[in-house]
């Protein structure tokens, strides 16, 4: 039996629990970078492989063998018709994780190779606890949900593949048609709820701004913050999003190249290089007047030319680009999204 979760520190609990099989950590983060269909090709690893290098520091040589080494797990369970347990968050950077996955195991079915049963335990929100992640929950409350884990049918399968389809496609309204689709279960119908919020991180069609810069913006009319400040503040806003640190830094800096903010400082935002936890007094992040000008309405990121390239899902977003995808729907989660090219 192999179980299959978002991290080492949940695998690390994972295993502390006394249940048979082995524990994979699937190490990936589909919220950034290019997202193929096919995204277990050479091609498409080596594609990401580069992308990351550039825009986190993680040397490419490490994340072309890191997905070597997991796929490889993967296939080899898969091939001996091992049982496989996904082990899964509720939120947008847990279930494109999953989306993959079951696209990966609906290909392999369809090709006729051999795939063991495959079950899923996806959370959310724990009974009395501020849940915000398996990694937070003990060994022994990990155990007691073991029996809760479900079958994952045939169409559930074929549900999650599509998203995942739709997800890594160059048109986002295909993953709009989708979201209104039939749910085939209650455990599919997490994936509906992130992939929702996922059109909501392209452009608005009202300044440009996808949901967290917009809510960046909007905490920094408040008075200048640190950054780790700023990054709990959003994931207290879109808990549904799972955004994680280097890539929070990332949209900072993309804000600051576009003249939104200032982040004042003498050393660059923390990387994938960085030693021993960062001192955050060191820096200090301030709104500029151009930001303040996008978050009235009164000037467009997008049509001002001042977009910084940008990867969403099979989507990119030239740097400079005048038109591209915007989101015209709400802002927070269960808000409705409408996909525009203008």
């Amino acid at each position: 039996m192999l179980h299959i979760t978002n991290g080492d520190m949940a695998a690390e609990l994972l295993g502390q629990c006394g249940l048979d099989g082995q524990v994979l950590p699937w190490r990936e983060m589909w919220i950034d970078g290019p997202a193929r269909i096919q995204w277990d090709s050479m091609k498409a690893i080596e594609e990401r492989a580069v992308y990351f290098e550039q825009a986190l520091g993680i040397p490419r040589e490490t994340f072309e063998r890191i997905c070597s080494d997991q796929l490889g797990r993967l296939t080899a369970a898969a091939d001996a018709e091992e049982p496989i347990v996904l082990w899964f968050e509720n939120d947008l950077f847990d279930q494109t994780m999953l989306a993959s996955l079951l696209n990966w195991f609906h290909r392999r079915k369809t090709a006729g190779a051999p795939v063991g049963r495959l079950e899923w335990i996806v959370l959310s929100a724990q009974p009395g606890q501020d849940f915000r992640g398996l990694g937070e929950l003990s060994p022994e409350r990990l155990k007691t949900l073991w029996p809760l884990r479900k079958a994952v049918g045939d169409d559930d399968a074929a549900f999650g593949a599509e998203a995942w389809q739709c997800f890594a496609s160059i048109e986002p309204q295909l993953l709009e048609k989708w979201l209104v689709k039939r749910v085939p279960s209650e455990t599919a119908r997490i994936l509906v709820r992130a992939m929702c919020f996922h059109l909501r991180r392209f452009p608005s069609i009202r300044n440009g701004l996808g949901a967290v810069e917009r809510e960046t913006l909007s905490l920094l009319c408040q008075g200048p913050a640190r950054p780790d400040e700023l990054f709990r503040r959003i994931g207290e806003a879109y808990p549904i999003y799972g955004l994680g640190d280097l890539s929070y830094w990332s949209y900072l800096k993309r804000m600051e190249s576009a003249g939104m903010l200032v982040i004042q400082g003498d050393q660059p935002l923390p990387s994938f290089k960085s030693v021993g936890p960062p001192d955050f007094d060191m820096w200090l992040v301030i709104m500029a007047a151009y930001g303040t000008r996008v978050l009235a309405g009164q000037a467009d990121l997008l049509r001002d030319g001042r977009y910084a390239e940008r990867w969403l899902g099979g989507v990119r977003i030239d740097g400079g680009a005048t038109k591209a995808w915007r989101c015209a729907g709400g802002d927070r989660e269960g808000g409705g999204a409408s996909m525009i090219f203008m």
